[in-house]
């Protein structure tokens, strides 16, 4: 018997200084050495937030921390170490997030179940 598992990707998040938070598409951390001359331990850290919906690039800074939450399998960049209040008010973001999708969802439902009715009416 042949067992198909399913993984769930990470949803990624940045978070602003004043707290909101945006999804983010691609998120992509590099690590280089300075050109000339090359001085152990003076490692350039670059990270980028790189947005595949409005096709923005920023950098961010280097002490901005980069937090994983297993529970909710979400990724949170933000300027300070999150604590469990920023934790709750992510998983309501998320959970606000997932809610209006299915609204969406069910929205567009409705319009092609209307759709198929009125050109079998129209037939």
């Amino acid at each position: 018997m042949a067992v198909k598992v399913i993984t769930k990707p990470d949803r990624r998040y940045f978070q602003d200084k004043d707290g909101r938070f945006h999804l983010v598409e691609n998120l992509s951390l590099t690590a280089s050495t300075p050109v000339y001359p090359a001085v152990l331990h003076k490692m350039k850290r670059t990270m980028i937030l790189a947005d595949d919906r409005s096709h923005a690039v920023v950098s961010l800074d280097k002490d901005m921390c980069v937090a994983r939450n297993a529970d909710m399998l979400a990724v949170l960049v933000a300027h300070q170490q999150p604590t469990p209040e920023t934790w709750a008010s992510l998983k309501e973001h998320m959970d606000a997030e997932t809610a209006q999708a299915e609204v969406v969802q069910e929205a567009k439902s409705k319009a092609l179940f209307e759709r198929r009715r009125k050109a079998a009416e129209a037939r």
